[in-house]
């Protein structure tokens, strides 16, 4: 199958298809099935129209085939649906993420996301500054994912968080790893208040642990780990990026 070389359109007759395949692999993830996934994601790549579907159902099967613990055959699975569409920045990001944050590479992670950049529509921006972010902490360059950070915590992008309406779409990564090495507390307190407005405004139960974070960014302790007991927010990847 040859590589995709243009974005589809959204009115592609094979969307349906994948609207199909989204709930049928709702069904079995809301039951945590993931051999099922797996299974189901094999047989709708093997009847893909063309490459960009075929990319959804590989990038679908590389989560099932993680969750199984394959990690291995999950990463060769994420590396398939970057090569089927290469023109399709969210699959670069994806890849980079996850070597990363789960293969232990963040050289190989941060190059996946420099490819990405110049495909990148301004809505996925957010998304790839925060892996950035990640990518460059790991391999020690403190100064450099400050400032990804900084444009991340942009006045008008904080405001258009404020607006989010599910706090599963905060990602919290990249400022619990900068409160602990101590760096921009500021920013990390301006982060964080726009995460506890969405939390006040649709998920309360977090409120108190985003309200912790903000007194450790205000307190920094260059170093050291959480405080004993702290109530965290979830520190996964969100369930997807909103713009």
């Amino acid at each position: 199958m040859e590589p995709a070389t243009t974005i589809p359109s959204d009115d592609e007759p094979w969307w349906q298809t994948v609207e199909e395949f989204d709930r049928r692999l709702a069904a079995l993830v809301r039951v945590l099935d993931w051999s099922g996934a797996e299974r189901l994601a094999a047989e709708y790549y093997e009847k893909a129209e063309n490459a960009y579907e075929a990319a959804l159902y590989a990038q679908s099967r590389a989560t099932s085939l993680g969750a199984l613990g394959r990690d291995t055959e999950s990463l060769e699975a994420s590396e398939l649906a970057e090569r089927l569409a290469p023109v399709e920045p969210h699959f670069k990001i994806q890849l980079g993420r996850r070597l990363i944050e789960e293969f232990a590479q963040p050289q190989a992670g941060l190059s996946k996301l420099r490819d990405a950049e110049p495909l990148l529509e301004p809505s996925q921006r957010g998304a790839w500054l925060g892996e950035m972010g990640l990518g460059l902490l790991a391999l020690g360059r403190d100064a450099e994912a400050v400032e990804c950070f900084r444009e991340l915590t942009e006045p008008e992008r904080l405001t258009r968080m404020r607006e989010w309406d599910y706090i599963g779409l905060v990602d919290f990564r990249l400022v619990t790893r900068l409160i602990k090495r101590g760096l921009v507390p500021d920013l990390c307190v301006a982060y964080l208040e726009a995460a506890e407005a969405v939390a006040a405004g649709h998920n309360a139960d977090h409120v108190e642990g985003i309200r912790n974070l903000i007194e450790l960014a205000r307190a920094p302790r260059r170093g050291e780990g959480p405080v004993s007991g702290l109530r965290l927010p979830d520190q996964r990847p969100p369930l997807y990026y909103p713009s």
